[in-house]
């Protein structure tokens, strides 16, 4: 998604509300690298609501409240919506290094990152390709994008045809109860 948003985040915004918010599609690309913290800090999270270390996390939330409202009001006079993009980039990654040292602290949890190292060389894979073919409209670079992603991930093994087929018959059991 991140990677992905590198080269649609500008024609995203040009496709959604005209050539004259293009320089949104340059923010987008900024809150997309928050979007994918949030996501893993997210997965984390629930691990803490889990366990029940909860409170463990008030004071880094408090401080990254602290940091994060100095940041804004040092940040956006001086850089406008680029700081703020960039401290909501902050303040997330804050919080997802925040959960995974409470994890490590309390479980001597570390996180494995061998399908996430397969997930970013399919998604090197992908702007290479997105960076050869510049010229594709938004919705022919978003499925090209996306089959080079995918089958690159499968290539790399990051998913298998188990996992596929699982994932297909999951569906269409779904299907059959409605």
């Amino acid at each position: 998604m991140i990677v992905g948003g590198y080269f649609l985040g500008v024609p995203l915004m040009v496709l959604m509300a005209g050539p004259a918010f293009a320089i949104s599609g340059e923010i987008i690309k900024i809150l997309l690298i928050a979007t994918g913290v949030i996501f893993i800090s997210g997965l984390f999270g629930y691990s803490i609501v889990a366990l029940g270390l909860q409170k463990k996390m008030i004071k880094f939330y408090a401080l990254d409240a602290v940091i994060s409202v100095a940041g804004y009001l040092i940040f956006i006079p001086l850089y406008s919506y680029w700081g703020a993009a960039w401290m909501t980039v902050f303040a997330e990654t804050f919080i997802l290094l925040a959960t995974v040292y409470v994890l490590h602290h309390h479980l001597k949890f570390t996180p494995k990152f061998n399908i996430a190292f397969k997930s970013l060389l399919a998604s090197a894979i992908m702007a290479l390709g997105l960076y050869i073919f510049p010229g594709l409209n938004f919705i022919s670079a978003l499925i090209v994008g996306t089959l080079i992603y995918l089958v690159a991930l499968y290539l790399f093994k990051g998913v298998d045809r188990e996992m596929i087929l699982e994932l297909a018959k999951n569906k269409k059991d779904e299907a059959n109860n409605n």
